[in-house]
């Protein structure tokens, strides 16, 4: 996956366009404003969904639901996170 980034006088933006649009890194004035990327990653012992498979940092979408569940009126269920952040987004 390609990471993007974005740079002003006071703003610095680290994205990936094909993870969801995950922000990655977000700065301003070189304060980091999110966790960052752990330096190595190894998912839990315990299943706490298809999100923890891989390293939490940053911020994602969680649209329509933080956790997995039944979609109210339908037979589907919301995935973990939602759906939005395990699309792919065009960066434009």
């Amino acid at each position: 996956m390609i990471r993007r980034e974005y740079r002003d006088e006071n703003w610095y933006m680290l994205y990936t366009p094909e993870d969801g649009a995950r922000i990655d890194r977000l700065q301003y004035r070189d304060v980091d404003l999110l966790t960052t990327r752990p330096e190595s990653f190894r998912p839990p012992r315990r299943d706490y969904g298809r999100y923890e498979t891989r390293p939490v940092y940053g911020y994602d979408d969680c649209f329509p639901s933080v956790e997995e569940s039944a979609y109210p009126g339908m037979d589907w269920r919301v995935p973990d996170h939602g759906e939005i952040c395990w699309l792919k987004w065009d960066a434009v």
